[in-house]
């Protein structure tokens, strides 16, 4: 094939054959999208073997510009494919690569095919990484958020909490904002330590459904008190940001005595 012929030939392809340049290179980025590749693959495969023969004229066939030649005119012996016992006879408009295999011929409908296969992965792929970003970045906020209640930091506290806010203590009392920085703030009892084990982060749309242990330790008095309650919390992203819209501690059951 001259230059002009392989000129001519990318102009009439156009953009779909640079789908199938992309999905033929390109290395598996995930799970999915390496399945699609296999599954695109499996579909355009009609080397020998496959018992595929395209029932297309050979004027609206695509060879592989980058790797295919032409036999010679006329009809010679090429070598049997691997596990072939027959030897086959190659036709004057076959498209051989340059081991003597049968190029991999692609019809318009099989690029139309790769453009739907590839923007598929792409749908798949990009709701898991953005989960995955607002689910760290609701797991930075709570972070944030124990760090301010232990240094009663007024100012972080109201940047991490909605306005709509309701904040249940595990003895049912409940709170707005107002009321839960004001009581952060003028606490008598000194707060040693704060842990959040067990932390787990749901992603619902713009909320976040968390759930952890509330692990401290405070005196009061010279009196030390430690303290192990579950809490639930949800967080709603406001303003580009991740806020407490609600929390609710709730006590844990008493482990079962032994008799």
């Amino acid at each position: 094939m001259d230059a002009l012929q392989w000129a001519r030939r990318q102009a009439a392809i156009g953009p779909w054959y640079r789908v199938v340049q992309f999905l033929a290179f390109m290395e598996p980025v995930s799970v999915t999208a390496s399945s699609i590749t296999i599954v695109f693959a499996a579909r355009l495969d009609q080397g020998p073997g496959s018992g595929v023969r395209s029932g297309r004229s050979d004027s609206r066939r695509i060879a592989h510009p980058l790797r295919a030649r032409s036999c010679y005119a006329g009809r010679r012996r090429l070598p049997a494919a691997s596990g072939a016992g027959v030897r086959r006879t190659c036709r004057f408009d076959e498209q051989r690569d340059y081991n003597g295999r049968i190029a991999m011929n692609l019809t318009r409908r099989d690029l139309a095919a790769a453009g739907v296969f590839a923007l598929s992965a792409t749908t798949l792929i990009v709701p898991a990484s953005a989960a995955t970003a607002n689910e760290e970045a609701v797991k930075q906020a709570v972070e944030a958020l124990r760090k301010a209640i232990l240094a009663q930091d007024k100012a972080k506290l109201e940047t991490l909490t909605a306005e709509q806010l309701s904040y249940s203590h595990s003895n049912a009392r409940v709170e707005d904002k107002a009321k839960f920085i004001d009581g952060v703030m003028t606490r008598k009892a000194v707060i040693k330590s704060i842990d959040f084990p067990e932390l787990t982060v749901a992603i619902a749309g713009n909320n976040a459904i968390v759930r952890h242990l509330w692990v401290s330790e405070s005196e009061l008095d010279g009196k030390v008190t430690n303290t192990k309650i579950g809490v639930l919390q949800v967080w709603q992203k406001q303003d580009s940001g991740w806020k407490l819209l609600a929390r609710a501690a709730y006590t844990l059951p008493q482990p079962a005595e032994r008799s």
